[in-house]
């Protein structure tokens, strides 16, 4: 693994190394076309952060454009960086989708700490998050999933829980 490229990113001279986006405990490989790969990063950055889109999600959130947007709401409770499931981890953003058909996710967190997560917030602590529905926690199988939206089935704590620490205005979709 590498260094960060500072022309690719502004937190490349911070970091120094991509490994500070991978789980020690993600071994895991990816399968692309029939050959394993080990994957370069674990972690996804809260996908509300940063960018407006005009998706389903962000009509009905309100995204964090800049510092002063971080100064409305508490830091302590807006997601930066979220440990993502291996299969679901196909773009460099963790969002959660309100559609149409209702609330559900576009990337799945990871499970691999015991049914728990990993999750940094914006004042720089972290945090462990214990997953409590089974469909939030299916099995990684190393294939890249490319499909819309994971509905929760009817389980929406977990998915409740990152809702309301994604974006800087509280939502609840349910």
């Amino acid at each position: 693994m590498g260094t960060l490229d500072p022309n690719y990113g502004i937190l490349g001279p911070y970091l120094q190394n991509v490994r500070v986006f991978k789980c020690p405990s993600d071994r895991l490989p990816t399968v692309i076309d029939g050959k394993a790969h080990q994957r370069l990063r674990s972690y996804s950055m809260n996908g509300y952060m940063g960018m407006e889109r005009m998706t389903f999600t962000m009509r009905v959130t309100d995204p964090i454009l800049n510092r002063s947007d971080l100064s409305r709401s508490n830091r302590a409770d807006v997601a930066t960086f979220i440990d993502t499931h291996a299969d679901t981890l196909w773009a460099s953003m963790f969002e959660a989708s309100v559609c149409p058909r209702g609330p559900g996710w576009i990337n799945l967190p990871a499970s691999r700490h015991v049914r728990s997560t990993t999750v940094s917030f914006v004042d720089g602590h972290g945090e462990l998050h214990r997953l409590v529905n089974p469909s939030s926690m299916p099995p990684e199988q190393g294939q890249y999933y490319d499909g819309e939206s994971v509905p929760p089935k009817g389980e929406g704590q977990d998915l409740r829980w990152f809702f309301t620490r994604l974006a800087k205005t509280r939502i609840d979709p349910f």
